[in-house]
């Protein structure tokens, strides 16, 4: 694919919300680049290039020289464009557009309405209507950069805001219908599947059955509680280790079938799990290095071991280049507001690392039963940061605890995991996403949204916004981020997300195409 995004806000009643999406098409091959031989095939690209049908809206398009190749795709709220700083947000999006090369310029309104033309003034638009004027806004915002066309797309047909000519567009347009099959969107059909309804859709996680979400809310409250009970350092990191591996279990389960729901008890053991920012960030790098299994346990043994939850945010260091760190997360009123509810009835019989006996989810108890790295997964090891493994010899001192934090990691740990997170930022080491674990994660993390607690899904949703941001899908991440920002207007590593896509930062491996 050959990919830009750019700045994304999320969309306000008083202010425009610039929705860049992808650009120059995510056709099979990363090389390819669609060129618009005539602009009624950019009507038919534009809801693959956003991933769902505008509506209410000013779409602006860079076409690049030479052979007016399709570049960035901004998307802004109609209502926003006709109001007091619209043509000051216009202009910032016309800026983007700039940057991208734009030599060419088409806007495009959506708007709930019939052809604004009048046939009694030539088929001209009156000046006073919402098309002419966000055309007219559009026009000025852009005029710099090159022609600007403007086109016309509402109840179903669509028409050049600019044409005159009643053969080439008639009184009330010409029907979407004619659009269908175009070389364009042709080419975008298989890779990018659908298109959403709306925009609000793109973020839409249909919630579990009831039966799954107490199965997965019971879990959720033991797998809090053995957390509240652990007792030291050594007791916190067990619970850490345990909750990564239930990721990877999770994570396991989804590779092996997309088309089946993990089980619900080990869902609601990852929505406790995520709440603690160090599992999160492990859960993070389980995904930019999928082969790679000691850095995430890395990280676990290096993160302070006191509760709450530690404050540094490795993560979020990445977007923000280090800092603040992050208050903890109040993990006791999590577990107090857990939903009531038993176990539901179970259909297929859980695999083993989904098991819920009575007990198991004790961190203290579960040391007796699976020794120190606690819980099935185990067995990907929990290693220090030095270059040198040990493994092979026992590793360490005789009678060290392998499952004790270690004070002569963070350093070296926070080196590897800000080394690891370049492949999402850095242009030249940034790669994208490996399609069958992104896929994987994307399934898992709907599934713990699903069985979950409504509105209260903040982690799961800002992972899924990063996927969708590292794959280059603009506009699914700042929905997704949105959402986050809604269930916890806090949260860091979302905030930072948003920060980024509203700078319109791509991740490195855009850059470098670029």
């Amino acid at each position: 694919m050959t990919t830009t995004t750019s700045g994304l806000d999320r969309p306000a009643p008083d202010r425009p919300a610039p929705e860049p999406a992808r650009s120059d098409g995510a056709a099979p091959d990363p090389g390819t680049v669609l060129r618009l031989g005539h602009p009624r095939e950019l009507l038919a690209l534009l809801p693959y290039q956003l991933g769902f049908h505008p509506q209410d809206s000013v779409v602006l398009v860079a076409l690049r020289a030479p052979g007016r190749r399709v570049g960035l795709v901004a998307r802004v709220d109609l209502p926003a464009v006709l109001g007091r700083d619209g043509p000051r947000e216009l202009r910032r999006v016309a800026a983007h557009l700039a940057a991208d090369g734009a030599a060419e310029v088409v806007a495009v309104v959506y708007e709930d309405e019939d052809d604004p033309r009048d046939p009694d003034r030539g088929l001209r638009p009156p000046p006073g209507s919402r098309a002419a004027r966000a055309a007219e806004v559009a026009r000025r915002a852009a005029d710099e950069l090159g022609p600007v066309t403007v086109w016309f797309v509402g109840h179903g047909r669509y028409l050049g805001l600019d044409c005159r000519d009643g053969g080439c567009c008639p009184p009330g347009g010409r029907p979407l219908e004619d659009l269908a099959g175009g070389v364009l969107a042709g080419r975008l059909v298989g890779p990018r599947g659908g298109v959403a309804a709306s925009r609000d859709a793109l973020g839409a996680v249909r919630a579990a059955p009831a039966g799954r979400r107490r199965s997965a809310a019971a879990a959720r409250a033991r797998w809090l509680d053995g957390l509240l009970r652990a007792q030291d350092a050594a007791g916190v990191l067990r619970w850490r280790q345990r909750s990564l591996a239930a990721w990877r279990g999770v994570l396991e389960a989804a590779r092996a079938d997309l088309g089946a729901p993990p089980p619900a008890v080990a869902l609601g053991r990852v929505e406790a799990a995520l709440l603690d920012p160090v599992v999160r960030d492990a859960v993070v790098l389980t995904l930019v290095d999928p082969d790679g299994d000691d850095l995430p346990d890395a990280l676990l043994r290096a993160a302070p071991g006191g509760l709450p939850a530690p404050p540094r945010d490795p993560a979020a260091d990445a977007w923000s280049g280090g800092g603040a760190a992050e208050p903890a997360p109040d993990v006791a009123r999590a577990a107090t507001g857990t939903e009531p509810g038993a176990e539901g009835a179970a259909g297929t019989e859980d695999p083993a690392w989904a098991e819920d006996p009575a007990g198991t989810d004790d961190p203290a108890r579960a040391e007796d039963r699976t020794g120190s790295a606690g819980g099935p997964g185990a067995g990907h090891g929990v290693v220090d940061a030095t270059a040198a493994d040990d493994r092979g010899s026992g590793g360490g001192a005789p009678g060290d605890d392998p499952a004790a934090p270690r004070d002569d990691l963070p350093m070296t740990v926070s080196e590897r995991v800000r080394d690891a997170l370049d492949v999402l930022v850095d242009p030249d080491r940034g790669r994208e996403p490996r399609e069958d674990v992104a896929a994987a994660a994307r399934v898992a993390l709907e599934a713990v949204v699903a069985h979950g607690r409504r509105d209260r899904q903040a982690p799961a949703l800002t992972l899924l916004a990063l996927l969708a941001w590292w794959d280059g899908d603009a506009v699914r991440a700042s929905v997704l981020v949105e959402r986050a920002l809604d269930h916890d207007p806090g949260h860091r590593l979302a905030e930072l997300l948003d920060r980024a896509l509203g700078a319109g930062l791509p991740p490195g491996w855009v850059r470098r195409r670029c």
